[in-house]
């Protein structure tokens, strides 16, 4: 287990007590919404710094079809939960769309949503596949880091 392993867990163990058993003293909106921000650039921007490199060199070799061929795996996937949620899940579209940014794990896509629709209802369905994928990023992003490390 890593270090962002363990982070996150303590979070959900602190979050989850919090719930139960109110002791422990509440973080301001404006001040978590600061350290997800924060913590989400540090990361990309650390995330770039180390994939730069390779992408390039994947660019020069492979031309910009390996670009494409990402966006279009992206795109893919997006499409489909789209389709999937508006016509066999019959979901409202607002909170499907938060799902969809709950599930990449995008904020951005989650304040767009609330800016267009003059509404907060895109949370409800913005934080179950939210925490859900933060657990499972964290989780097998370790277990590709190791994966790769022993090949």
């Amino acid at each position: 287990m890593t270090a962002s392993v363990g982070v996150l867990l303590a979070g959900l163990v602190a979050g989850w007590l919090r719930s139960v058993r109110p002791i422990l003293p509440s973080i301001p909106d404006a001040a978590l919404q600061l350290m997800i921000t924060l913590g989400l650039s540090v990361f990309v921007a650390c995330a770039g710094m180390q994939a730069g490199p390779v992408f390039i060199e994947a660019v020069r070799k492979l031309g910009i079809w390996i670009f494409l061929a990402g966006a279009t795996v992206t795109m893919t996937a997006l499409l489909t939960a789209l389709m999937f949620g508006r016509f066999v899940l019959k979901m409202n579209p607002i909170l499907l769309i938060g799902a969809i940014s709950g599930a990449q794990t995008y904020t951005g896509g989650l304040a767009a949503i609330q800016e267009k629709s003059g509404s907060r209802i895109a949370v409800l369905g913005y934080t179950v596949p939210y925490a859900t994928s933060n657990v499972l990023l964290t989780m097998f992003g370790a277990v590709i880091v190791t994966l790769v490390a022993s090949h």
